[in-house]
């Protein structure tokens, strides 16, 4: 929130925040945070800021260190994730002013930092270069089961009422691709049709809405037809929804129609603005944003568990792991990453008996923890005849 970033503590395990360690203060507060590599990346304060805390005591060492400067918000820089291939990748919109992220304009060419992007770079700051370009007004983003970007564009306001309107839109990004928005001095970036040369590919339409935080669920506690779907606030209306993905290598996904899994009741107000999973799978939410009240919510949405086995294998815990990004998620695997090495994670993505995703899962691990693929393993499995695999090979080449 505005003056700090606070880390909650549930104390007596009984699965409700009781306390909170005032972790630093921030003028802003964090329109992003992800914890990486011990580190918590924060979007706050205008910059892209590295908090550590590396003596333990709960509290950050002192002045964060600020690796990049730029324009943080709504419409700015927002939502920050450490990548499968170890990389950080960060979001904003049509006003981030990238400019100032590389003032040299070597990694982000002038033609682009009038319009919303997706960025990344190595934790340490350097490697910087854009991954896509011509967003609109982006809030927050996700990583999908084949390693794609998920993000929500909103509805364009000063067409609200415009046939021409597209609507808010559910969007898997195409990679290193200019993806259609158009500078406007009054507007912002405007969003061209997704059918449109350069457009970005829709998978799904939803209307006038405001989404935020696009989460893939990769857990264990919900039923299997909520694995790798995408749940979503909608901050105007204060729902949550759930949108079952279709994905085909090599085309076009589609998403099924929305979940509604909460809404107000008449009379109330909810105004959901982030969300996470969290370690026993179950789902965070976060509310408030623009003068309303902040709270934390827990929720269950079943009683039923999705029909998962038990890790049978060292091997199967990782390739297999819940969401595979979260920093709980990493720290579970760190010790069994040691274990078993690269080659033992080389070989799993030539196995045809393990699970599509599993193989992936094992190539993404060898390019973030231990440099990438041989040339050779590279060549090889490019020729496998699954089409999700080769573009994961394409992606980690």
């Amino acid at each position: 929130g505005p003056g700090y970033i606070r880390r909650l503590r549930d104390t007596d395990s009984d699965g409700v925040f009781d306390t909170f360690t005032e972790f630093a203060s921030s003028r802003s507060g964090a329109f992003g945070m992800a914890w990486i590599d011990g580190a918590l990346f924060a979007v706050a304060d205008d910059s892209v800021a590295v908090y550590r805390d590396r003596d333990g005591n709960q509290l950050a060492d002192g002045l964060p260190e600020r690796l990049f400067s730029i324009q943080t918000g709504e419409t700015g820089a927002n939502g920050i994730r450490k990548g499968p291939d170890g990389y950080v990748y960060l979001i904003g919109g049509a006003d981030a002013q990238w400019e100032r992220m590389d003032p040299s304009g070597h990694a982000i060419p002038p033609e682009q930092r009038n319009q919303g992007a997706v960025v990344r770079f190595r934790p340490d700051g350097s490697d910087l270069s854009v991954y896509m370009s011509g967003l609109h007004g982006p809030y927050d983003f996700d990583f999908g089961a084949l390693g794609e970007v998920l993000y929500f564009e909103p509805d364009h306001r000063a067409t609200l009422h415009a046939p021409w309107n597209p609507g808010a839109r559910l969007i898997a990004g195409r990679p290193f691709a200019e993806h259609g928005a158009r500078p406007s001095d009054s507007t912002g970036a405007f969003p061209r049709h997704d059918q449109a040369l350069g457009g970005a590919d829709a998978i799904k339409i939803l209307g006038r809405a405001n989404p935020l935080a696009p989460t893939v669920y990769r857990a264990q506690r919900l039923p299997t037809y909520f694995q790798n779907g995408v749940f979503a606030l909608d901050w105007t209306f204060g729902r949550l929804l759930f949108y079952p993905i279709e994905r085909r290598p090599g085309g076009r996904h589609r998403a099924s129609q929305a979940n509604l899994l909460f809404e107000p009741v008449e009379g109330t107000g909810s105004t959901p603005c982030d969300l996470e999973i969290a370690p026993d799978g179950s789902l965070l939410i976060a509310t408030g944003g623009r003068g309303t009240m902040g709270a934390l919510l827990k929720l269950d949405i079943s009683e039923e568990t999705a029909d998962v086995p038990t890790p049978k294998s060292e091997l199967e815990a990782v390739l297999a792991a819940p969401a595979p990004q979260s920093a709980w998620s990493q720290e579970a695997q760190r010790e069994l990453l040691s274990l078993l090495g690269k080659e033992r994670l080389l070989e799993a993505a030539f196995r045809l008996d393990l699970p599509i995703q599993q193989r992936q899962r094992a190539i993404e691990i060898l390019v973030e923890s231990f440099n990438g693929l041989p040339n050779a393993a590279l060549q090889e499995l490019a020729r496998d005849e699954n089409a999700a695999l080769r573009a994961t090979v394409a992606w980690a080449w």
